[in-house]
């Protein structure tokens, strides 16, 4: 079988993602312990994997991937090498999809797979992997895949698990979640209820959970996540050190959340984000950025997005756009020193200084 590489992509529909996607690409989602493309190269095993990030993200992950998890992929690559599938960033890595790429990858030629004009999936074979590489360095649209292309087999996916809200990413991902089997390798103290009937529960090796919590699968726990005594933790994959209490349900958490008295229902973040007790988020699909603060007493309310580095105060509706405080009704302006001030406290609590990457991202 020849050589196979898969590289991952966003197109420009990433901005209706946002603020999810303002500092991580959805294929670096992190659910149930992995990010999504993990569970791609897991399934279909390549012989590589490139993924491509915006040129302001690239320092980050190469600096994230490369050098502190030490991990073998190519972030920006500017050539590709032998036969290569390319895969959108929304496309979620279930089983109808990895079923496709599976077949795909076995045709001959180039193969474009797409769903109403997006495309999803590029096969080419090597003697295309070189221009498909300068395609995916910019922000790919399906008439450059076209160009690309010679004897090309056109494969529609109308059912494809494809993202194209905050909606569909938290319906997917616990999905995803869903796949896993139970296990428990970390701290599980006296009292605690593991409901499995719904979904699976994990606890992973240093996670500890404290006396008479409840976890409602499926439910993912990763390294360094403290659930605090009393909560209920109900279909939520928490990725790593954080620290959560009160009520959560559905909530998709990047690491780096302080969450230790809230009530969740249908949260997506990044991760790097602070709730003070006593704050709540209800009514729809609520998406927070990353280093953000939500006050004691706050609430977020229906479909809200809450942008980089923001701060709400009070009863909150709506879109805030990134480096804002609400309060109360009132919309200011924050600085940048004072927001990686704040980023530098959260991190501080987990032992650790934010990385100059990590302070880039703080922009107006």
């Amino acid at each position: 079988m020849a050589e196979l590489r898969l590289a991952f992509f966003e197109d420009g529909a990433w901005r209706f993602l946002e603020p999810l996607t303002s500092v991580k690409p959805l294929f670096l989602l992190e659910v149930g312990g992995r990010r999504l493309y993990e569970y791609w190269a897991e399934a279909l095993k390549p012989d590589g994997v490139a993924l491509y990030v915006r040129d302001e993200l690239s320092g980050l992950y190469t600096w994230l991937l490369r050098v502190r998890e030490e991990r073998d992929v190519e972030v920006n690559p500017e050539t590709l090498e032998g036969e290569t599938l390319a895969i959108n960033h929304s496309l979620f890595p279930l089983p109808r999809a990895l079923e496709l790429a599976g077949k795909i990858v076995g045709w001959p030629g180039n193969v474009l797979v797409h769903r109403g004009g997006r495309v999803l999936m590029v096969k080419v074979t090597a003697s295309f992997a070189g221009t498909l590489a300068e395609i995916l360095r910019g922000e790919p649209t399906p008439e450059l895949f076209l160009n690309l292309l010679e004897s090309t087999t056109d494969v529609p996916f109308p059912d494809a698990p494809e993202a194209s809200g905050p909606g569909d990413v938290l319906r997917y991902s616990l999905e995803v979640l869903s796949s896993l089997k139970s296990r428990v390798e970390g701290e599980v103290e006296e009292g605690v209820v593991m409901d499995t009937r719904r979904g699976t529960v994990v606890v992973d090796k240093g996670a500890r959970v404290e006396s008479g919590a409840r976890l409602v699968g499926p439910v993912y726990l990763g390294p360094g996540v403290v659930v605090r005594a009393g909560s209920r933790i109900e279909s939520c994959t928490l990725h790593s050190n954080s620290i959560v209490g009160g009520v959560l349900e559905e909530c998709v958490a990047g690491p780096y959340c302080v969450a230790p008295d809230t009530r969740w229902r249908g949260l997506l973040t990044p991760g790097y984000a602070e709730f003070a007790p006593l704050t709540v988020a209800w009514g729809g699909v609520s998406v927070v950025g990353y280093a953000t603060l939500v006050a004691p007493l706050s609430s977020l309310e229906g479909d809200c997005r809450v942008g980089t580095g923001c701060e709400i105060r009070g009863r909150f509706a709506g879109s805030l756009p990134p480096m804002k405080r609400f309060d109360e009704g009132r919309v200011e302006d924050l600085d940048r020193a004072s927001v990686g001030r704040r980023l530098r406290r959260l991190l501080e609590g987990f032992g650790l200084l934010p990385s100059d990457y990590e302070l880039r991202l703080l922009k107006k």
